[in-house]
């Protein structure tokens, strides 16, 4: 769990953010995933902010909305990661599946 953390915290400070001064925020990009997964962002109160699938077809797109900038928390199944967001476009990709991502040696 820890290793998937520490690739969510890698892959969130390595996202571009593609265009500044957008309206809104909008999460997108592409995972590869072995089945079916959801991305949420939540307040700090556990209030869902956005929500999306990502598919096999391994590419998801939130709709664009306008937050207050602030800390909030980011869902990837059930792995868990806080995170400052603003009102820009964020895009993940990550080209590789997490399952056959290098384990960690304890």
């Amino acid at each position: 769990m820890t290793k998937v953390k520490n690739l969510l915290l890698t892959i969130l400070l390595l996202c571009g953010t593609t265009v500044w001064g957008n309206n809104g925020l909008r999460i997108s990009g592409r995972i590869k995933v072995l089945k079916p997964t959801t991305l949420q962002i939540k307040d700090m109160n556990e209030g869902v902010v956005l929500s999306c699938i990502i598919g096999t077809n391994n590419t998801f797109s939130t709709d664009e909305i306008n937050i207050i900038p602030d800390v909030y928390k980011l869902y990837l199944g059930e792995t868990e990661q806080n995170i400052y967001l603003e009102n820009n476009p964020v895009t993940i990709n990550v080209p590789t599946l997490l399952s056959q991502m290098p384990t960690e040696k304890t």
